[in-house]
């Protein structure tokens, strides 16, 4: 049975998140090892840290760009799909 425009557009969502989060999670589990042979505790260091404004205003953009490329199959030029 052939996928409707919303099965469409969930599978392109969903597909969209996967792929986000695998490139996140790879970048995550390089930086750790490259710290980790560095001589860092990644994960005290992580626990204990505090963005400053400058990394949470460029956190939030990228927030918002990750929820845009999630969201892109459910816009408005795909209404009538």
């Amino acid at each position: 049975m052939p996928a409707t425009g919303i099965e469409s557009r969930l599978f392109q969502a969903l597909a969209a998140l996967a792929e986000e989060l695998w490139i996140a999670k790879d970048r995550q589990r390089a930086l750790e090892a490259i710290l980790s042979r560095n001589g860092t505790d990644v994960h005290a260091e992580l626990e204990s840290f505090q963005p400053d404004a400058e990394l949470l205003a460029e956190l939030d953009a990228e927030r918002q760009r990750f929820i845009a490329a999630v969201m892109a199959p459910f816009g408005e030029d795909n209404e009538s799909a």
